[in-house]
């Protein structure tokens, strides 16, 4: 498995689950599994009405050997172009 594949895994599950690219800001492999950080923007209606900057949230997803995901979870939250977190695990 390589970089690539990863890459791929991770597009494809960002286009399904939030419907849209991720960047990916970090990629690590440990034992044959790979866990990768990922960026996504969310600007939603609610914010749109509230005239309110979009939020990115980073994600950790770890992939088994097969580039198959095996979990994810939501590390943090922040305002764009702010480096104040909203939320953090």
């Amino acid at each position: 498995m390589s970089l690539s594949d990863v890459r791929k895994s991770i597009s494809k599950f960002s286009q399904e689950f939030f419907k849209q690219d991720a960047t990916i800001t970090g990629i690590k492999s440990v034992e044959n599994n790979w866990i990768v950080e990922i960026e996504v923007m969310v600007y939603d209606d609610y914010m749109r009405e509230k005239a309110k900057r979009p939020l990115v949230e980073t994600y950790q997803i770890d992939l088994d050997n097969s580039c198959g995901i095996k979990s994810f979870k939501r590390l943090r939250m922040r305002e764009k172009g702010s480096i104040e977190e909203l939320y953090e695990e």
